[in-house]
C-alpha cells in the first residue's frame, strides 16, 4: 500500500509539472502574440510557396537613423494601391528586395508612390519583399500578375541578389524555393534551415506557428549561436561560384514570361558609388542585353548621400531621386 502511495502522488506530481509547464507556455505564446500585435507588429511572416512574404492590411512605425518611418500594407500585402481594373494607362508592376519595399520611408515617400504622382499616364504597383531573391520574384509576379494584369515589368536587382537565388534559406527569416544544382528550381526544404532552428522537439512547426518561439530564436538563440551559426551560413554563400551564380540570373530572366515587357534595373551599393565600381552594374547591363531586355543603370543617378549613414537603403532623397529619373526614362 505504500509503495502504492507513493506512485499515485509521483504520478499526481508529474501530471500537475506537465499542467503548469503547459500553462506557462501557453502565457509566453500569448505575451508574445500580444506583443507583435499592440507593441511591434510583424509585418514578415512565413508563406509555403514564397518562404515569406507581407501580412496583409498590416501597419508598422519603424525608427531609422531618426527618421519615422509609417510602413502599410494593403489586402495583398503589397505597400500603396492596388490598380485591378482595366485602364488606358500604362500599369508598372516592380519587383525587388527591401530596397524595393523599403521599410526606411512612410508609404508615400516611396519611389513608387512618387512616381505614381509624377507620371499620371502609368498605374505604379509595388509588390517588393525584403530579402526576396529573383527565384521568389518571379513567383510573386505569377501570383500578382493575373490580378494587376502590367504592361510592364521593372526588376530591380541588387548584388546580393545573386546569391540569394542559390541560397536555400534567409537566416533570420526561414527556407525560401531556389536554385539547385543544373539551374533547377527547387521549392522549400527544410533540411539547411534545420540548424538555425531551436533544438526542441517539433522544432519546424514551432518556427512555423510559435510567435513566441520565432521571437526567442532571433533575439536570444541565434544571438548566441553566432560563433557557430555565422560560418554555417557564410558556407553556403561561398557553395556557388559567382560566374555560375550569373548564369543562374540568366536562367531566371529567361523564366520571365507574359503580356508584359520586362525592364532590368541595376541597384547599386552605396560603397559601390563611393569607390565609383561599376563591376556589378556592366555585368548585368551584359546580361540584360544578352536576354533582349531594357536596361536601367540607377548608379547614374543615385549619390552617396541618398543613402542613410548606416543602414545600407536609400532615405527619402534617394526615393525621390530614383522617381525622378524613372519618370523619365519609363
Amino acid at each position: 500500500m505504500p509503495t502504492q502511495s507513493k506512485s499515485r502522488q509521483w504520478a499526481l506530481n508529474g501530471v500537475t509539472i506537465i499542467i503548469s509547464l503547459a500553462i506557462t507556455l501557453i502565457a509566453i505564446e500569448g505575451a508574445a502574440r500580444a506583443f507583435v500585435t499592440f507593441i511591434k507588429p510583424n509585418i514578415m511572416i512565413l508563406d509555403d510557396s514564397l518562404g515569406w512574404t507581407h501580412r496583409r492590411s498590416a501597419s508598422r512605425t519603424y525608427q531609422v537613423e531618426g527618421h519615422a518611418a509609417h510602413v502599410e500594407t494593403n489586402e495583398l500585402g503589397l505597400r500603396g494601391p492596388i490598380y485591378r481594373d482595366a485602364s488606358n494607362k500604362r500599369r508598372v508592376l516592380v519587383l525587388g528586395d527591401s530596397f524595393v519595399d523599403a521599410f526606411e520611408v512612410s508609404n508615400e515617400e516611396l519611389f513608387t508612390a512618387i512616381l505614381d504622382g509624377l507620371r499620371s499616364d502609368l498605374e505604379v504597383v509595388n509588390a517588393g519583399v525584403g530579402g526576396f531573391g529573383t527565384v521568389q520574384q518571379r513567383l510573386r509576379l505569377e501570383e500578382l500578375a493575373p490580378i494587376v494584369r502590367p504592361e510592364l515589368v521593372l526588376l530591380m536587382v541588387y548584388p546580393n541578389d545573386l546569391t540569394d537565388n542559390v541560397m536555400p534559406f534567409y537566416g533570420g527569416i526561414g527556407p525560401r524555393p531556389y536554385l539547385h544544382d543544373s539551374f533547377q528550381e527547387r521549392p522549400i526544404t527544410w533540411d539547411p534551415f534545420d540548424p538555425l532552428l531551436l533544438p526542441v522537439p517539433g522544432k519546424r512547426w514551432l518556427h512555423r506557428h510559435s510567435i513566441a518561439a520565432y521571437l526567442i530564436r532571433n533575439r536570444i538563440w541565434l544571438p548566441l549561436r553566432e560563433p557557430v551559426i555565422g560560418p554555417y551560413v557564410v558556407n553556403y554563400r561561398n557553395l556557388v561560384p559567382i560566374d555560375t551564380k550569373w548564369r543562374a540570373l540568366e536562367y531566371v530572366l529567361d523564366q520571365f514570361s507574359g503580356d508584359y515587357e520586362l525592364v532590368i534595373a541595376a541597384l547599386p551599393k552605396k560603397a559601390s558609388l563611393i569607390d565609383q565600381d561599376r563591376e556589378f552594374t556592366s555585368q548585368l547591363e551584359s546580361v540584360a542585353t544578352k536576354n533582349g531586355l531594357r536596361f536601367l543603370p540607377l548608379d547614374t543617378v543615385l549619390e552617396p548621400y541618398h543613402f542613410y549613414e548606416q543602414d545600407i537603403h536609400w532615405n527619402t532623397l534617394g526615393h525621390e531621386a530614383v522617381a525622378n529619373y524613372l519618370a523619365e526614362v519609363l
